[in-house]
């Protein structure tokens, strides 16, 4: 079976129905040197996710970080969206994330590290008798 591949949808945020747009960033985070590169529709679908980063700043809501999605959208513009703006879907286990066959919610969802395989023993070679 193959995997679907991760997409995200830029969904707005359920909280915050009057969100029409989301900004689109140059890195991660909110500092004064991330630039807004555009802004993009809320209900742009289909923005492949090619990196997955916590908030630089720690910063949060009630104790859980944020994550920033460095996606590609369909106009092959790139740039960094906050995951309390987007629905995931697809294979996430790469970025930490379930395998979603439903779109999710992604500030919802938990991030854990992602799966690397575990360093195999070191074999001693036998000693000479």
């Amino acid at each position: 079976m193959s995997s679907q591949s991760f997409t995200a949808h830029i969904a707005g945020n359920p909280n915050v129905p009057t969100i029409k747009e989301a900004n689109v960033r140059s890195a991660p985070g909110t500092a004064p040197n991330v630039t807004v590169l555009f802004k993009a529709p809320v209900g742009t679908q289909n923005c492949r996710v090619l990196d997955v980063q916590p908030d630089p700043q720690g910063t949060n809501l009630n104790g859980k970080v944020f994550q920033w999605f460095r996606l590609l959208l369909p106009d092959n513009r790139e740039g960094w969206v906050r995951d309390d703006l987007l629905q995931i879907i697809g294979d996430g286990r790469p970025f930490g994330y379930p395998s979603l066959s439903l779109a999710a919610y992604a500030f919802g969802l938990t991030r854990t590290a992602p799966a690397v395989a575990a360093p195999q023993p070191a074999v001693a070679a036998p000693q000479p008798a």
